[in-house]
């Protein structure tokens, strides 16, 4: 299962890609907050995947809420998450692996994944051609997270 929060999209992309890699769902946090659907059911030799991007070097208000709230049954699973960001993940690898600790859900794998930067108030728009080219480091970026 991979569970995804995205602002401007680039998470959810960087989620459906790893969905259709490796063969899991994919849930929106933001809608399972919305529907108080908290529980998850782990199969046999299923991962659970967490995707979203960094807010201000730290974590998004709705992933400390979900994580907090989310629930897992069946065989605890090795949990990996990515973090989009334009440049550095600043603390949010650190406050998620205290987040997940706290709910008992600790994180194995935490990688960066560098997108588009979208936090305009501090940094200026990607032209086009800067956007290509992200985007086809990012491709090969997510097929180094799959190793």
């Amino acid at each position: 299962m991979i569970y995804y929060f995205t602002g401007t999209g680039n998470s959810q992309a960087a989620a459906g890609f790893f969905s259709s890699r490796m063969g899991e769902d994919m849930k929106s946090m933001a809608e399972a907050i919305k529907k108080k659907e908290f529980t998850c059911e782990i199969g046999e030799n299923e991962t659970l995947g967490l995707v979203f991007p960094v807010y201000y070097w730290g974590l998004p208000t709705v992933v400390v809420h979900f994580l907090s709230h989310l629930k897992l049954t069946g065989k605890r699973p090795y949990v990996w998450a990515v973090i989009t960001c334009g440049s550095g993940t600043g603390a949010a690898d650190r406050q998620l692996k205290a987040v997940g600790k706290k709910a008992g859900i600790p994180i194995d794998a935490v990688f960066s994944l560098v997108m588009p930067d979208n936090f305009i108030p501090m940094f200026p728009v990607p032209g086009d051609q800067e956007i290509r080219e992200i985007l086809a480091k990012a491709d090969v970026r997510m097929e180094e997270i799959l190793g």
